[in-house]
């Protein structure tokens, strides 16, 4: 009797054992498997259970984990050279949530001037491009673009700033058509008043000899306009050296100063945020030609007398210079066509002033911007 109650145990036990050896080991493997999925530790992996169908599914799981794991590093390292990408990239990249709020932008984004190019995008479709041109020679391109992301379309937009290839592609083509006309004007010119001296020394008519010397005064008039012109495009390279921003002014301080006078226009110089005088000129080191630099000055300073101010202020705060004046306001027509090449506001005017300040500010890698801010105060503010 106790031989068979022995012997019942004996076999209760064994049954007991494979069901754990079969089932439940099984089982509780598969669920830690699936509690190691659940945490996403794609490092771990199952050890074998010793049934060859649960080791065939623990096999399978250890594939999928290792595969697992290689995607998500995949996909990390990806992530982060992308944002490497979005950093460096001189592309302005901003991301909007549903409601239009901004959620991310990279640093080339946030030196745009945002205020004005993100209004334009919000009419555009997804996958249009517009070019923006703004006042101050500032060019854009911008996209409206979009991203999926858990099955939802997300906006984002690309600023690309064309500036540069803008203005290399004008200066390119009025250089050409500056260079054809004053060839074939100054050509044509100098025949035709040659003729005309002769002409008019052989004529006898004091009427006639005179209507002769108005035409070769006005053939002279334009020969010297069209070379006013063909200058502009001979604005010798920026050789660039140390210039001490205070010293340099304190040099052009009384020819300046003579330009206003003539014209009753007071000159005030302002040195940094408190209006202290400069004690430590080496924190107004800037790297510039001196001689173009005054060109450019003397041309702002000209500018703003020209638009009937009757205080003109010159202000320099570490590299930035800016020249503010009272005068005339300028109106959004002209804001748009600042620095347009031949564009002159002025009923005289040729066009030329702003373009020269133009091309030796780009020569000199500055920033730049004139425009009449809400104070009713016209700034031309140039950052070295």
């Amino acid at each position: 009797m106790i031989s068979i109650l022995i012997i019942a145990i004996f076999v209760n036990l064994l049954i007991w054992v494979l069901v754990y050896l079969k089932v439940v080991k099984p089982m509780r493997t598969i669920a830690n498997g699936m509690d190691l999925l659940r945490a996403q530790d794609f490092s771990s992996k199952l050890a074998p259970v010793g049934e060859p169908q649960a080791d065939r599914v623990v096999e399978l799981f250890n594939r999928l984990m290792q595969q697992l794991k290689h995607e998500r590093l995949t996909l990390r390292e990806q992530n982060y050279l992308l944002n490497l990408i979005i950093k460096a990239s001189p592309m302005g990249i901003i991301l909007f949530d549903d409601k239009g709020n901004i959620t991310m932008s990279n640093p080339a984004a946030q030196k745009f001037p945002l205020d004005s190019l993100l209004p334009v995008t919000k009419g555009m479709k997804s996958g249009e491009n517009h070019t923006v041109r703004l006042s101050d020679a500032m060019v854009f391109r911008v996209w409206r673009l979009s991203y999926m992301d858990q099955g939802y379309a997300h906006p984002f937009v690309l600023i690309e700033e064309l500036t540069r290839e803008v203005m290399k592609a004008e200066k390119a083509a009025y250089e050409k058509v500056i260079r054809l006309i004053a060839h074939e004007v100054n050509n044509s010119a100098a025949g035709i008043t040659s003729i005309l001296d002769t002409v008019a020394e052989s004529i006898e008519d004091e009427d006639l000899r005179d209507s002769l010397h108005v035409c070769i005064e006005r053939f002279g008039s334009m020969s010297q306009f069209i070379t006013a012109f063909a200058n502009v495009v001979k604005i010798p390279k920026a050789n660039l050296k140390p210039i001490d921003v205070a010293e340099f002014l304190a040099d052009m301080h009384l020819m300046l100063e003579n330009m206003c006078a003539l014209a009753g226009v007071d000159l005030v110089f302002s040195y940094g945020t408190t209006g202290t005088h400069v004690t430590n000129g080496a924190q107004f080191k800037i790297q510039a030609d001196r001689v173009l630099l005054e060109q450019v000055l003397i041309n702002i300073v000209k500018n703003a007398i020209e638009s009937h101010c009757k205080q003109i202020t010159i202000s320099v705060e570490n590299s930035k210079l800016t020249v503010a004046d009272d005068g005339d306001a300028i109106t959004p027509e002209v804001q748009s066509k600042l620095f347009t090449p031949f564009y002159s506001s002025k009923p005289q005017g040729q066009g030329l002033g702003l373009i020269f300040v133009r091309e030796v500010l780009i020569q000199h890698n500055a920033t730049f911007s004139l425009r009449t801010d809400s104070d009713g105060i016209t700034r031309f503010c140039i950052e070295l």
